[in-house]
């Protein structure tokens, strides 16, 4: 791909597609038409919103979670998905990658520490509860990157460095002072 290309981005207003158009910019790409496709408004509008919170588990003083919290899961930041569909078009030509190539961490996480995690990030002093009475679901989520890796790339934000910097963002977005 070079860097007068003509690049269509579907979805590129969605968070994938505009941060795959960030880092086609940031690379020197000019010609990028992003295009969206509407769906139904996802957006929950609640007065007041607490009990909208509450009907998710989400107290002032507890958090309820569904589980037991021992279910594995792979997260990767939406920069380095982006970063990582632009290392493949500027480097890699489709018909020589095949149909997939599973971009991902290839490390997992039982959820009970994400949600230590998340807690120790927002400074949540509540108690973090489990309802045991729903089934955990599928045991471990977690991608053979092995093809993604051979290629040379690699993921760069760490699981705690986006969820800081999302809430970050979430904070700085409603003007929040912590």
């Amino acid at each position: 791909m070079r860097e007068n290309s003509r690049i269509l981005v579907c979805g590129g207003t969605g968070l994938v597609g505009s941060a795959i158009v960030r880092k086609l910019l940031e690379k020197g790409y000019a010609s990028i038409t992003a295009t969206y496709y509407s769906r139904a408004p996802s957006t929950v509008f609640a007065s007041p919103l607490t009990p909208h919170l509450n009907s998710f588990g989400i107290y002032p003083d507890k958090v309820v979670l569904l589980g037991m919290g021992s279910l594995r899961r792979e997260f990767l930041h939406v920069d380095d998905l982006a970063e990582a569909r632009v290392y493949l078009m500027e480097d890699y030509h489709a018909q020589d990658l095949g149909e997939f190539v599973n971009v991902g961490t290839g490390e997992d996480i039982p959820v009970k520490d994400l949600a230590e995690m998340v807690k120790e990030i927002v400074g949540f002093e509540g108690e973090i509860s489990w309802d045991t009475t729903n089934p955990d679901g599928t045991p471990r989520k977690l991608l053979d990157v092995s093809r993604i890796r051979s290629l040379g790339w690699r993921p760069k934000v760490s699981l705690k460095e986006g969820i800081s910097g999302t809430y970050q963002w979430y904070l700085q977005t409603l003007n929040i002072e912590r």
